[in-house]
């Protein structure tokens, strides 16, 4: 039984780990997606409470801007905003409501694949293997430098206080 678990490889260890990031990377847009969601039924209600808010406003303004002027106004625009009567001011239509809330989270999905896509390529696999196994190798050498320097210092105090022989005396 110990020799099967001393020989997982790193196959599978790195299919593993790559295992564990995209359940991650799944649960992280499941919650983006839900919040977005949420947040769009928000704005789909404000939208329309907006909406049902410059009807009423505009059907009254309409009917007098109607008559003085003899021309309806379009009902997607609401009163111009004071101090600008040239401009007008455009009610966002559900779908302006929708391509503005699922915009950023769609760019920011984009994004992670590409990086994920351009993570998982051979060059990239390859560079990284190599600054690992530098990375390892340059910790060994530290291990075995202080453990040496170690060595050196527990010799040195214990000959100091007599309880280690001494090279002439000899190790046996």
């Amino acid at each position: 039984m110990r020799d099967k678990v001393e020989r997982v490889s790193a196959v599978e260890v790195s299919c593993l780990a790559v295992s564990v990031v995209l359940a991650a990377v799944v649960l992280v847009l499941l919650s983006q997606s839900r919040r977005s969601r949420q947040e769009l039924r928000q704005l789909q209600d404000s939208v329309a409470a907006l909406t049902r808010q410059s009807s009423v406003a505009t059907s009254g303004e309409s009917s007098h801007l109607g008559e003085a002027h003899g021309a309806e106004r379009d009902p997607a625009h609401t009163a111009p905003p004071p101090g600008r009567p040239d401009q007008l001011v455009l009610v966002p239509t559900t779908g302006h409501v929708v391509e503005a809330t699922l915009g950023a989270p769609l760019v920011r999905a984009v994004v992670l694949g590409h990086g994920l896509q351009r993570a998982l390529r051979p060059e990239s696999r390859d560079r990284v293997r190599a600054l690992m196994r530098r990375e390892f190798s340059r910790r060994r050498k530290v291990r075995q430098r202080a453990g040496r320097r170690a060595a050196r210092e527990a010799g040195v105090h214990a000959r100091s206080t007599g309880s280690v022989p001494s090279a002439e005396e000899g190790w046996s």
